[in-house]
């Protein structure tokens, strides 16, 4: 009983105190907005306190925000290694119109205008915005019909914004942000002050920053960070509000990267270019310096210094927007197609030469008779053979191979988004999948699937070195690799892959096709199986006479060549074709063919393909079953 009197009288007080509203409810003045002034109703940026109580009356709430200064001294020597405040942090006077969907913020002391808010669309406890474009711009507008009225002052634009600007004055500029919602629709007009800030795309600078310069040199131009600390050897710094991230090493190495992330980064280019340029056009101006281009990325060389230690990389959205700018230095990595070497180290160079020009490595991994190494300074990764006396692979332990241990380079390997200073000689990776199929025509061997294969004379190599070319689905490159490569052609009519066929002696497969990378036996069905993993060779041996009985062929890892006009990366339907005088049975998924085309008797081969015709494997066999269950599972009888 005492709690709900008690309530009552709560809620008796609180009406009492609520004011009550008028008979006749005050009329909301309309909002003049002007796009070309930056001003609503006459008040802008640099409007006094004065003028905008002049203008829009007394703020239905004035509300202050304080905070303490605080002054650092920060030298060279004396950097902290946690996050530290703002030098300075301002107090702030906020003149609330809630009705009319106004809200300005002003400096506490000063009273200089910060920024002014108009809510286009109601943004609680600020009502819509009542009033009006002094352009001949509706309310509401969607983005894409004010991209016409708009074009000239647009120096920046994202999914949900455009940004405006009203002169080119330094330091600072007087600027407009209007945000869109999800659905396109105008929803806030927000003018402010902003950093007029400067890249230069072909000096390779930020804001006057550039490689090699000092910690303190930083700090001199960019003001103390918002937040920074000691990663290994060098010194990170990130100014949010410039989008602005620094990289400088101890020690005098200076400053080795600045990263720009375009979302946060208010300024332009010393170069004609705006932030609103597509990739076409940052493409146009760089021109040769380009040495790397993917879909989403670019790089490129300092104007006029061919090889620079400086590397620009410029990253782009799904919409080929800038989307982050990378100033940094990296080393030179050459691919010379002509000598088959990465960074001076080719296939069947020794350990003690792989050292001398790449240093130490990093990550390792045991395989085959081998070891995978990886240098992250160059992005590289080298399979190696074993040497010593183990070379079969029977290594114990897991520490880290000792350089005595490692033998000679079987195959160099580099993921171009990993090694950015990773660059082609004489062909460019900075050209697409057409462009370099015209350039290195007649070194081309093989093409399969999204990959190149180039030898020196564009025949196939026989137990040589041959280059590897791999491309995403949109034709740019995406990684390039040397290494051993033996020809193993296949005869459809003979059913012989490298002189290997159906009844071939086991020692003979051995000779000719090396020793395998797996062997086992199956005793059920008295067979060995022998597989060659890297050609995607499968031979099975009968064990009683030692001699071939089935050969599988896996075409997503085979790159050999064919006698027929044929090769590796040919469909269902030129394999057709090729076989048409061998067929004796298809269907929708299998060719089966003799080297005759009659019946089979004791061999025959099948093709067998997807749904969409890229073939899957080729199979050669015999029919016959030489004694009760000896090969069964493994051959099928006549019908």
């Amino acid at each position: 009983m005492f709690v709900e009197c008690l309530s009552i009288l709560t809620a008796a007080a609180l009406a009492a105190a609520a004011p009550r509203p008028s008979a006749t409810a005050t009329p909301v003045p309309a909002a003049a907005i002007d796009l070309d002034r930056f001003t609503v109703s006459g008040v802008g940026l640099e409007s006094t306190a004065g003028q905008i109580l002049e203008a829009l009356g007394r703020p239905q709430e004035i509300q202050t925000i304080s905070a303490a200064l605080e002054e650092k001294d920060l030298s060279e020597d004396d950097i902290p290694l946690e996050k530290r405040p703002p030098e300075r942090m301002r107090g702030q006077v906020v003149y609330a119109y809630f009705n009319r969907g106004i809200r300005i913020v002003l400096e506490e002391g000063e009273g200089k205008v910060e920024r002014i808010d108009c809510f286009i669309d109601p943004s609680p406890p600020y009502a819509r915005l009542t009033g009006s474009f002094v352009q001949p711009i509706p309310i509401p507008v969607r983005h894409v019909d004010m991209l016409r009225p708009l074009a000239r002052q647009i120096y920046k634009d994202r999914r949900t914004a455009f940004f405006l600007r009203k002169d080119d004055r330094a330091p600072l500029r007087e600027a407009a942000v209007l945000s869109f919602s999800a659905d396109g629709w105008l929803s806030r007009v927000t003018f402010r002050w902003e950093e007029n800030l400067e890249i230069d795309l072909d000096g390779l600078g930020v804001a006057g920053l550039r490689l090699g310069d000092s910690p303190q040199r930083v700090l001199e131009l960019l003001g103390p960070p918002d937040a920074y600390g000691v990663r290994g050897r060098a010194y990170a710094g990130t100014w949010q509000r410039e989008g602005i991230r620094v990289v400088a090493g101890k020690r005098g190495a200076g400053v080795s990267r600045i990263t720009v992330h375009m979302a946060d980064f208010d300024g332009g280019f010393a170069q004609p270019l705006t932030l609103t340029a597509r990739k076409d056009a940052f493409r146009e101006h760089l021109g040769g310096r380009i040495y790397q281009e993917e879909m989403a990325r670019i790089c490129a060389y300092r104007e006029g210094e061919p090889l620079s230690p400086g590397k620009l990389v410029l990253a782009f959205d799904e919409d080929d927007r800038l989307h982050m700018l990378r100033i940094e230095r990296t080393e030179n990595v050459r691919a010379d197609f002509d000598r088959r070497e990465i960074a001076g180290v080719g296939v069947g160079a020794s350990a003690a030469e792989a050292r001398r020009a790449l240093g130490p490595f990093g990550k390792w991994r045991a395989v085959r008779r081998g070891f995978v190494l990886a240098f992250p300074r160059q992005g590289l990764r080298l399979t190696t053979a074993r040497a010593g006396d183990d070379p079969a692979g029977r290594r114990d332990g897991k520490a880290a191979p000792r350089w005595g241990e490692i033998g000679p380079v079987r195959r160099i390997d580099a993921q171009i988004k990993d090694s950015r200073g990773l660059y082609g000689a004489p062909f460019s990776f900075a050209d697409t999948m057409d462009d370099f199929r015209k350039k290195a025509g007649r070194r081309i061997f093989l093409e399969k699937g999204d990959a190149l294969f180039l030898s020196e004379d564009g025949r196939p190599p026989d137990r040589g070195v041959a280059a590897v070319v791999t491309f995403d689905p949109a034709g740019w490159p995406t990684a390039v690799a040397f290494r051993e490569f033996r020809d193993l052609p296949v005869d459809m009519k003979a059913f012989t892959v490298a002189g290997v066929g159906l009844g071939t002696h086991a020692d003979e497969v051995q000779r000719l096709l090396g020793r395998p990378d797996r062997a086992r036996a199956i005793a059920r069905d008295n067979v060995a199986v022998f597989s060659y993993l890297d050609e995607g060779i499968m031979v099975v041996i009968e064990r009683m006479g030692r001699t071939v009985c089935k050969i599988v062929i896996d075409m997503e890892l085979f790159e050999g060549s064919f006698v027929q006009d044929l090769t590796a990366d040919s469909n269902a339907d030129e394999f057709e074709k090729a076989l048409h005088a061998q067929i004796y049975k298809a269907d929708e998924k299998n060719l089966w063919f003799t080297p005759d085309g009659a019946r089979p008797t004791w061999e025959d081969g099948a093709v067998s393909f997807g749904l969409t015709g890229e073939v899957d494997r080729i199979t050669f066999q015999t029919l016959a079953v030489k004694k009760d269950g000896l090969l069964r599972e493994i051959t099928r009888e006549l019908d």
